[in-house]
Parts: structure tokens; sequence; C-alpha cells
């Protein structure tokens, strides 16, 4: 009688175009790039890692999770969409898998967003404290900012019971924890940096009370939990609608914050009071994670100094940019008069076809502002202004292979390639970032970039 022999059949797996080397008996590794080597340090810490755009990180970062899993990974992108590729790519390619004698289950593997399993979000919600079991979990950036940010970080795959107290806002205490996540990745910089809560100030009153000079301060924490119960719980005011478990811990959050807030929010002229949770708030002396931004502009957006330490190549780019401007004619304030318009698309139409080469994208304005209101268009993903043109540039005959008609900020720019082969960009309107934006950006990531450094 002949051997028997067992053939073990798996399925296809997509091997990363981008392999890490993890560095001997650390947490550090090396990243070969297609224009050089980035080398990651061992000592957990904040990291920027700038390899310059479509250069291959999401790739590397398959890599990482593939030889790391097991330690705890946290992936945040920037879209659902994203989410979505990751998911499925680490189900197809990664499940199955030996990693030290440990097998990656499916279950050891969630994705958090609005449009994720129903089933999932329903536990997620209900039981909370069982993502700290998860080995690989996947949520988008504003989630991780505006939800339960220290469940997120914690990480005990072996308790079978986790015990997450309220969080108090100490990211200090909570990074130089021992259970925590080794890999923080966030894919992409967080840009859209949403509060964990806004509220109104006049809530104040109900948690304030007179002090022996005739002033206000906080009530005790006790009397906060009193006051909040009795006056605004459940009401129109309430901090937030749902009743699942995720939404209470959130409000016990906010009112363990209020007494930390209190006098900032009462020495301000704002309406609102708002907490903020930043990217810069996970770094400290002594914490347990590899936090990294990839960022494939991290040196513009970050070069001149952060609490990110900068990991960059250079040079990174050698193909010419060519600069030019036109008079756009259009105001975002009000609908143009017909005239208006069809000199603003005879002048698109015009730079189109004077290209002598590739495809071109335009981008415009999702809808109209004035300064007391904004017209929205309502539908996710859809623009007045990009639809409108679209149409009128076919219309012109214009070939609709030729070009692509987005908005600033549609979630199609965000994260992507799919625009790498396109040699001509026209931006329509002021080319700017306000600000406030830029002063947002200097605090989430203790910045040193200028207002004209980012523009």
């Amino acid at each position: 009688m002949g051997l028997l022999k067992t053939i073990l059949c798996l399925p296809h797996r997509t091997p990363e175009r981008i392999n890490i080397t993890i560095h001997s008996g650390g947490n550090g590794f090396d990243i070969p790039f297609p224009f050089g080597t980035i080398v990651v340090p061992d000592t957990p810490d904040g990291y920027c890692i700038s390899s310059g755009c479509g250069s291959g990180k999401t790739e590397s970062i398959k890599s990482l999770i593939r030889q790391k899993w097991d330690q705890g990974i946290l992936y945040c992108v920037d879209t659902k969409n994203e989410c979505n590729r990751m998911y499925q790519w680490i189900m197809d390619n990664l499940t199955g898998e030996i990693l030290y004698g440990k097998t990656l289950k499916p279950n050891d593997v969630l994705m958090i967003h609005s449009d994720a399993d129903f089933d999932k979000m329903k536990e997620y919600k209900t039981h909370p404290e069982q993502v700290i079991r998860i080995k690989i979990l996947i949520i988008t950036h504003v989630r991780f900012f505006t939800d339960l940010i220290n469940y997120f970080l914690l990480y005990e795959p072996n308790n079978p019971n986790p015990v997450v107290p309220v969080f108090d806002g100490d990211f200090k205490k909570l990074m130089q924890q021992g259970n925590l996540r080794k890999y923080i990745l966030l894919d992409e910089t967080p840009l859209f940096l949403k509060p964990f809560i806004t509220f109104s100030k006049s809530l104040l009153g109900v948690f304030s009370e007179k002090n022996k000079k005739g002033g206000y301060r906080c009530k005790s924490q006790t009397n906060i939990k009193d006051m909040y119960d009795k006056f605004i719980k459940g009401g129109s005011l309430d901090f937030y609608k749902g009743t699942d478990r995720v939404s209470q811990i959130k409000r016990d959050v906010v009112l363990e914050l209020v007494p930390k807030h209190y006098s900032e929010w009462m020495g301000m002229k704002d309406k609102n009071c708002n907490i903020h949770f930043y990217p810069s708030d996970l770094i400290h002396p002594g914490m347990g994670s590899h936090v990294i931004i990839y960022e494939g502009a991290g040196d513009v957006l970050l070069g001149k100094g952060s609490c990110f330490k900068l990991l960059d190549i250079t040079p990174k780019y050698n193909s010419q940019v060519d600069f030019r401007e036109f008079t756009f004619g259009l105001s975002r304030k009000h609908r143009p008069d017909d005239a208006t318009y069809a000199l603003f698309v005879k002048s698109i139409c015009s730079l189109c076809r004077s290209s002598s080469f590739g495809k071109t994208l335009i981008v415009i304005w999702k809808d109209y502002r004035t300064d007391d209101e904004r017209t929205l268009t309502k539908e996710a993903g859809k623009s007045e202004w990009a639809d409108k043109l679209r149409e009128v540039l076919l219309t012109e005959g214009l070939a609709g292979s030729n070009f692509t008609v987005t908005y600033y900020g549609a979630s199609d720019t965000k994260s992507t390639n799919v625009y790498r082969d396109y040699q001509n960009i026209i931006l329509c309107g002021n080319w700017d970032l306000p600000p406030s934006v830029s002063g947002q950006l200097r605090k989430a990531y203790k910045s040193k970039t200028g207002q004209d450094e980012y523009k």
C-alpha cells in the first residue's frame, strides 16, 4: 500500500508589494520603499513616515500587520471604503495563518464604522469592552477621536471579562499602561478633527455654583452627575441621543471631564463648549505603543517640528511641476449668472484642450456658501457644482475619459492613488487653508509649520 499523502489547499494569497523587516528582538522595523529605506526605531514613540505619495505605504502596513497582528493592531483610515478594503484583504490573506503558535481567526478582526456588519456593530455598542480582546481593530479616523478612544488603545486578548474605567482625560497615564496595542497605525494624517463633544455653554449654569467671592465655580463630580440626571438626561440638550452602552459611556466621559475644562470654558467667548482629543495627546515619554502616521507629504505637514518624529526620504520626487494662475471669476457666495458661468466654462475647456497630454482632474466647491448660511447638497458624495460642471463640459465636447470633476473634501480624493496617472490638476477657487484650520493642525500635532508653509 502506497504512502498516504495529505494535500493542504489554501486560498490564493496576495503578497504585499513592500515587505518590511522586523528588528530582531524589538518592535521597530525597516521599510524598503522604492526611493530608499525608512528605519522605524524600536523605542515606542510618535513617528511620521514621509515616503512620498503613491510610494506603497499601505502595502508596507499590510506587511506589518501580517508579522505583528498578535501584538495588537489598531488601523485607522479616512474613509469607510478604505476600512472595507483592509478588512477584506485581511480576511482573504491573513485569517488562518499561524504566528508564534497562534492562528488568526475571523473573529479576531473587527471593523467599526456606521456601515459595518449590523450584528457586529450591535455587539460593539452593547459590549464595547470586548474590543480590547480584538487582535486587529479597523476604524475611521473620526471614530477613533470621537468614540471610546481608550477602549481602542487597550489590548487584553486573553481577558474574557475586561473592565475599563471611565476615561479621565489623562493620556499620559493611559499611554504608559502595560496593556496597550503595540501599533497604532494612522494611514494618512487625520485632518478632519471633529470634537469628541460639543454642547451649549448655557449648560455650564447647571454645573455651576456660587463661590465665596461672588463668582462661579464648578460643582463637585457627584453634584454634576445629579444635575445632569435631573435637568439634561433624555432631553433635547442631552450630550448623546443613543441609549446603547457606548453612548452611556461617552456621557460618563463628558461628565468626568467637565471639571477639567470648566475654567477654560468659563473664560472663553464662544457660545459652545468643545472637548477635543488630538493625535498629539497620544505622545508621551515612556509610552508603550508605536503611534505611526503614514503621510506622503509628512515633510510638508509636520516637517518644521512636531511631537511626531519625522522619518523622511530625500529626494522622493523628480517630476517637473508647472503652476499657472488663471482668473476664476466666480464666487461661492452666490449662484453665478449664465454669462459669467459661460466664461468660466470656456476657460476650463481652453485649459483642458491646451494640455498636450494626459488626463485632467478638476476640483471645485461642493455647495454654495454665504456669510450667514450654507446651501448643502444633501446627498452624500454629491456636489451641485461638480455635477453641473461635468455635464456642461461633456456638452461642450470634452471627452469624458480625459477629465474628472470632483469637489474639495470629497472622500474619493482621500488616501487614494486613482488619480496618479493624471497629468493636470485645475483647482477652482481660492486654494488656501483658513488660519483657523492651520491653527488647529498645529495644536493637533504640536507642529511648528506656519500658515504660509501650509499654503
